[in-house]
This record gives C-alpha cells, structure tokens and sequence, in this order.
C-alpha cells in the first residue's frame, strides 16, 4: 500500500520537533526536585519516543510505537 505525499511530507517535519520535545522531558528528568516534575519529564521523554518509533515505515513500527505507548500507560497508573 502506498502512503500519499504529504504523508512524507509530514514525516519530515515532525521528526525534529518531536526530538526537541523528547529532549525537554530529559531536561525536565534530569532537573526533577519533585516526584510530580519527574513523572512529567519522563512520560514527556516516553511519549516522545513512542511517537518516533511510530513515524518509521511500516506496520511493526506502527504496533511496536502502539504497544510501547500502553506500557508506559500502565506503569504510569499502577
């Protein structure tokens, strides 16, 4: 199956703005003094991740960004 053009387009674009997302989760992590901040740096960090691994080709990307994101879900609730 072929993926329209601004599919691609829109791959391009998001990629960087996702990491500098993912990067101010690690600085978020990384100057936490609370539980609360660290919480919201690392889940920044995580979702950003996911949502990476999501935007490669292809179907396992796709399940593998899906599942990663439940998991973080989960440990985050319990």
């Amino acid at each position: 199956m072929r993926r329209p053009r601004d599919v691609e387009q829109l791959r391009g674009v998001a990629r960087p703005q996702t990491a500098a997302l993912g990067a101010a989760g690690g600085v978020v992590l990384g100057c936490a003094t609370n539980l609360v901040a660290l919480l919201l740096g690392l889940e920044t960090l995580s979702l950003s991740v996911a949502v990476l691994c999501g935007l490669c080709r292809g179907a396992r990307s796709l399940e593998a960004a899906f599942k990663f994101f439940v998991l973080a879900a989960i440990s985050l609730a319990t």
